[in-house]
């Protein structure tokens, strides 16, 4: 038997009103956690303040953006004074992870 890899598509599976709720829900833990953002080119670098409350959003919201962003690679770090969550991308994944990290700012 022959396995075939093949690539993950490099778009998001959400649409409409899922969308908007993982947007609000996305924005909602930026606004109450976010302290940085670091933006490399295949990478963004997310601190947000230590917590357990933050930590289980940030779990959850991580879990589903791995179903519907597959070719994303997110990573969580605990450090003395927050938890960092490492997104990567692969080529051609650049703009959906700059379009991501930018729902976690807070606007206004």
């Amino acid at each position: 038997v022959v396995t075939v890899n093949e690539p993950v598509p490099l778009a998001c599976r959400l649409g409409g009103a899922e969308m908007r709720d993982r947007q609000a829900q996305i924005a909602g833990l930026g606004q109450d956690g976010l302290v940085s953002i670091e933006h490399k080119t295949q990478r963004a670098v997310l601190r947000f303040r230590p917590g357990a409350e933050l930590r289980r959003r940030i779990d959850e919201i991580l879990d589903a953006e791995s179903r519907c962003c597959a070719f994303l690679d997110f990573q969580v770090e605990e450090e003395a004074y927050a938890t960092l969550v490492t997104i990567d991308a692969p080529p051609g994944g650049e703009p959906t992870l700059r379009g991501l990290a930018a729902m976690f700012t807070p606007t206004g």
